[in-house]
């Protein structure tokens, strides 16, 4: 087993190891400490206590703060290799920057097994042990792929002290791997700073980090701020965490009863010992300025200031008018009157409204509807005034006359049209002034006139009622080789006709047969035509002529035609034929054939006319 123990201070580093042996040099001239700054003491077992001075001097026993490393090659778990640096130094490897790491690679021999070092995860965070601080991303070392937790439960890291690959880097590993352990010996210690401060460890030295608020070499001195003392007309309470005035008192001002706060009512010392805040002051609470109520007069006592806490002001009417509310007001320490202010009020009459249909004018020397008003009715256009048309408001506040009354103006009764329908809005009485007649015509009438009438204000109505008159369709005639018939119910070619198209024998409809017209004067279809019926196209048999009569179209019905054979030949079947009503030839074309002679020297003809057959014979 090998134990060591290297220390790094004031830029030098102090290294010995295999403590096994005896070390029998050094000499009363100090040579060795002087080359190690220190005295080497040789103890049982593989623990190792070196002490380092600042002198070069063996008699100076001064002690230098120094953070001092140590380490054992003895294999063991993580949990005892944490116990083992805790019960002979104080924690195991908490290492600060990336200059320690270098160091620390340095300054130790390579292991088999690598070194264990102070950090751990808990809760599922990476942790510095010592500290219990959670390792940060800055902080973090992890050689290439690492931390991956391979197999499961590797919570503990060890260093690759002189591996060739990720040479000082970390690996996550399980806590029960046997490996070597690097502990250290902390500069601080409970007395090294104060309270108020934290002791930061460097490599072979601390520091005293103050708290804000507080200074000197051990941060045991507060900041202090300015005395204060209270405003007038106001009382102070302070909470003074430290000293009185110092870094974190605050300072509470409160303003005495009917006094208010100007400014902020606390302040608090600074950790650079400045007051937050300049000490407020203490403004007597004011009132509302106020002035007499119309018709009155106001007196005020005012022990501070006018109108100010503490005022009193009363209030007194002029002759003829009466006070109502409370005649005195008094200003409160919060500002506010006691009292509203009172009225005068001068003698009221009853409050009135304008009849129906009128509006009401009133003039008002004082107020409304008080002593001295005149209030005159007029009625609204189309109305009558039946009374007194004003009333006057006396001394005891009564009226002089009862309020007209306003009767609406009436106009004729008028009833419907006929063919037609009426709706009439009558905003007073029926048919009366602002009564508003329309007519609306009957499906498939129109109206002649205006289709509204107005009662004007003079009971006249303001139009005559219309007429509704039947809708109109174009007159129409029959298409050729066609008849019409029509129905009229009202009039000819007018709302509500119904006309058929009938054609003549031989031709027949293209289109709907009848129309009808609309309620808006329109036929609902076009006339029909009436085409003549076609027969097929024939053409003349071989060695024939053919010849055609046509009334009306080629080959159409009343088409007559002749064929006619040539010279040499015989007509064999009916010479004509005709195209009937129904498109339909009335026989079928005959033939022509060649003379030949007979068994008997002759030649025989066969014909059919309308009268039988005929045989003829040529010899």
């Amino acid at each position: 087993m090998t134990c060591g123990y290297f220390a790094r201070t004031n830029g030098l580093v102090y290294h010995l190891q295999e403590f096994g042996a005896s070390y029998t040099n050094i000499t009363k001239d100090c040579r060795l400490s002087l080359m190690l700054k220190g005295a080497i003491h040789r103890v049982s077992s593989c623990f190792s206590f070196v002490t380092l001075f600042t002198s070069d001097l063996c008699g100076d026993r001064r002690r230098v703060h120094a953070w001092t490393y140590h380490y054992s090659t003895q294999n063991m778990d993580w949990d005892s290799a944490s116990h083992w640096c805790k019960q002979h130094y104080t924690d195991m490897l908490a290492i600060q920057n990336l200059e320690e790491i270098v160091y620390i690679n340095n300054m130790l021999p390579k292991h088999p097994q690598y070194y264990w070092i102070g950090i751990r995860k808990v809760n599922g965070l990476w942790t510095w042990i010592g500290t219990n601080k959670t390792l940060t991303k800055e902080e973090e070392n992890w050689a290439t792929g690492e931390p991956n937790n391979r197999g499961n439960g590797q919570d503990c890291v060890e260093i690759y002290i002189k591996r060739q690959k990720d040479e000082a880097k970390w690996n996550d590993e399980k806590c029960t791997k046997k490996k070597g352990a690097v502990c250290y010996t902390a500069s601080c210690s409970e007395h090294s700073c104060s309270v108020h401060a934290d002791c930061l460890e460097n490599i072979g030295s601390y520091a005293c980090q103050c708290y804000p608020g507080f200074k000197g070499p051990r941060c045991q001195e507060v900041m202090q701020c300015d005395t204060i003392i209270a405003p007038p007309h106001a009382s102070i309470s302070c909470q003074n965490p430290v000293e009185k005035f110092s870094y974190g008192s605050t300072c509470t001002v409160e303003c005495e009863e009917g006094f208010f706060l100007v400014g902020t009512n606390s302040t608090h010392c600074s950790s650079v010992g400045n007051w937050s805040h300049s000490l407020p002051t203490c403004q007597v609470m004011q009132c509302d300025t106020i002035i007499a109520p119309t018709h009155a007069s106001i007196s005020c006592q005012d022990p501070v200031e006018k109108f100010s806490y503490g005022s009193t002001c009363t209030v007194e009417c002029e002759e003829g008018f009466v006070l109502v509310g409370t005649n005195s007001t008094h200003c409160s320490s919060v500002g506010n009157w006691s009292h509203s202010l009172p009225t005068c009020q001068v003698m009221q009459c009853d409050t009135i409204i304008a009849p129906t249909h009128a509006s009401i004018s009133c003039q008002d020397p004082v107020e409304k509807f008080s002593y001295g008003s005149t209030c005159t009715v007029e009625c609204e256009e189309g109305f009558v005034l039946v009374g007194t048309n004003s009333t006057h408001c006396s001394s005891m506040g009564n009226w002089s006359h009862t309020l007209p009354t306003c009767q609406v103006s009436q106009c004729d009764t008028i009833k419907a049209p006929p063919h037609a329908s009426m709706k009439c809005q009558d905003p007073v009485e029926r048919f009366s002034y602002g009564s508003t007649c329309t007519i609306e015509c009957e499906e498939g009438f129109v109206l002649v006139g205006t289709n509204s009438t107005h009662c004007s204000s003079m009971g006249n109505w303001s139009h005559s009622l219309p007429t509704c008159q039947v809708m109109q369709c174009d007159t129409i005639i029959a298409p050729p080789h066609a008849s019409i018939s029509c129905q009229d119910p009202v009039e000819k070619f007018s709302y509500g006709s119904t006309c058929t198209v009938e054609c003549e024998e031989g031709f027949f409809l293209v289109g709907t047969n009848s129309t009808h017209c609309s309620s808006v004067g329109n036929w609902s279809h076009s006339l029909p035509t009436c085409q003549v019926m076609q027969c097929d196209t024939i053409i003349a048999p071989t060695h024939a002529s053919i010849s055609c009569q046509d009334p009306v179209e080629k080959f159409s019905y009343g088409s007559t035609c002749t064929v006619e054979c040539e010279e040499g030949f015989v007509l064999v079947g009916t010479n004509s034929t005709h195209c009937s009503s129904m498109g339909n030839w009335s026989h079928t074309l005959p033939t022509c054939q060649g003379k030949t002679r007979g068994q008997f020297g002759c030649i025989q003809y066969t014909c059919t006319t309308e009268y039988g057959f005929c045989i003829y014979f040529t010899f």
